[in-house]
């Protein structure tokens, strides 16, 4: 009886329980010896069926980008069945598998339904030109879509747009949904009083009113309007970051917050406008990096020039740490304070700081599209830059080290000065006449001939020149 009840158990779950615990279970084995499934019915018999063979390769495909993956073979072919019944072509499906393998993990009819509110929205022919641009598009939820896509075009104003700005972000396809009503305290928040809310967004609710689709933006779309302070600032601000219509509005206060801290409500204002990337999340403490680069440059220029410098470059501010370590190790480095203000921009330069701005001006996402094929489960890995603790040659906790060019110094007048003081009796001779300085040179050459060869140094001693 134990060996049957032991039996039973093997076929329900597998050999998944003699492995010890924290044992993983070895990948796959390559498609061409695995044993082929025998659980592929046809749907209106029942009877065992044949694998199609244009399903090997999409199986292949997947089987060796996932290998951890232990769905069985005949779900998988039957998810690639329901996609060739939509395109109606083995191979155009073959080709979106072998673009994006992750769509075959999603249960079947994901694909068809979020290719069927992409027509919606956008036309047949425009949504199955999405799809093959970024097959990422039919791993979405269809319901979040059908939520999402009718806010974007208020937003964006047209399909055309919405098509170029979803097939760059997919992820816009499931954003919050809200309206201006929901939003009003959050607006309220940033404008001080509920009449200059509703003054900064009248031009918007006016457009959407007009819009043929249901009255709905996404959730910070209101919010946004109200801390760029016109509809147009707004979406140039879109436009160059799309991906602040990801996030609700409330999540830019506390970095809406800390600008008007440390620039003032119309310096925050405009540095926003300058770079709107300062609100994105981005997984970071942003709101500190902000104070650490804002008292670095205070610690130099004082609270009022360093409102200036930021107004003018507030893409400063994302240096944060890196910043404020590099101009600390410059200020011990040059000995004084005034010589580090003095050489600011030099020593951006020197530092590696001035070449990492670039990076921190992209647009957002920088290292391109994150999909499942990348097997980055936690992402992309940051680029810290230099000056990170992250990057220190001495580890995180060690003394802050990065890339540095020391100056070549120009001995002044007052030091030149100095030096014939302390040396009075070598003056320098000026030659007037160039024939003296030839005739000079000739006894020099005279001496040298005259000199008998060094005798050879004994080995184990070296020469030493003395200045004197």
């Amino acid at each position: 009886r134990s060996w049957a009840v032991l039996a039973l158990l093997l076929s329900s779950y597998g050999w998944n329980m003699m492995l010890p615990a924290g044992v993983k279970r070895p990948a796959p084995a390559p498609l061409a010896i695995r044993q082929r499934t025998n659980r592929l019915r046809d749907p209106e018999t029942g009877y065992q069926r044949p694998v199609p063979k244009e399903a090997d390769f999409a199986l292949d495909i997947f089987q060796r980008t996932f290998p951890e993956v232990t769905t069985e073979e005949h779900i998988l072919i039957q998810r690639w069945e329901d996609m060739v019944d939509v395109f109606q072509s083995p191979e155009l499906v073959n080709q979106l598998i072998e673009d994006e393998p992750s769509i075959l993990r999603w249960p079947r009819r994901t694909a068809r339904n979020a290719l069927h509110y992409l027509e919606i929205y956008l036309g047949e022919e425009e949504a199955k030109e999405a799809v093959f641009e970024c097959p990422f598009l039919l791993t979405k939820n269809a319901k979040n879509m059908r939520e999402s896509l009718p806010a974007l075009i208020n937003v964006l104003g047209s399909k055309q747009k919405l098509q170029e700005v979803i097939t760059k972000y997919p992820q816009l396809t499931n954003v919050p949904i809200g309206d201006f009503y929901k939003a009003m305290g959050d607006m309220t928040a940033v404008m001080g009083n509920r009449q200059a809310a509703l003054e900064v967004a009248k031009e918007a609710m006016q457009r959407v009113a007009r819009s043929p689709y249901v009255s709905a933006v996404p959730g910070g779309y209101p919010v946004l309007i109200a801390i760029f302070g016109t509809l147009d600032e707004a979406h140039r601000a879109i436009a160059r970051e799309p991906l602040l219509l990801k996030w609700y509005g409330e999540n830019f206060l506390g970095r809406l917050g800390t600008l008007r801290a440390l620039l003032g409500k119309e310096g925050a204002q405009a540095a926003v406008r300058k770079a709107p990337y300062l609100l994105l999340e981005e997984n970071q403490r942003k709101s500190r990096k902000f104070e650490l680069a804002f008292e670095a440059i205070e610690n130099l220029f004082g609270t009022e020039k360093t409102r200036e410098i930021v107004g003018e470059r507030p893409e400063l501010l994302a240096l944060g740490w890196k910043l404020h370590r590099a101009l600390r190790f410059a200020e011990r480095r040059l000995g004084s304070r005034e010589k580090v203000r003095d050489r600011f921009d030099a020593i951006l330069e020197r530092t590696g700081l001035a070449e990492h701005l670039h990076w921190e001006r992209k647009p957002r996402p920088r290292n391109g599209l994150w999909t499942p094929k990348l097997r980055l489960p936690k992402g992309v890995p940051l680029n810290h830059g230099p000056w990170s603790p992250h990057t220190n040659p001495l580890g995180k906790g060690g003394p802050a080290r990065g890339p540095w060019r020391d100056f070549e110094e120009d001995i002044s007048e007052e030091e030149v000065a100095q030096m014939r003081e302390d040396f009075p009796d070598e003056e320098d001779e000026v030659v007037d006449d160039p024939d003296d300085l030839d005739e000079d040179i000739d006894d020099l050459d005279d001496l040298d001939d005259a000199v008998e060869p060094a005798a050879e140094m004994p080995v184990g001693h070296s020469g030493r020149t003395v200045i004197l």
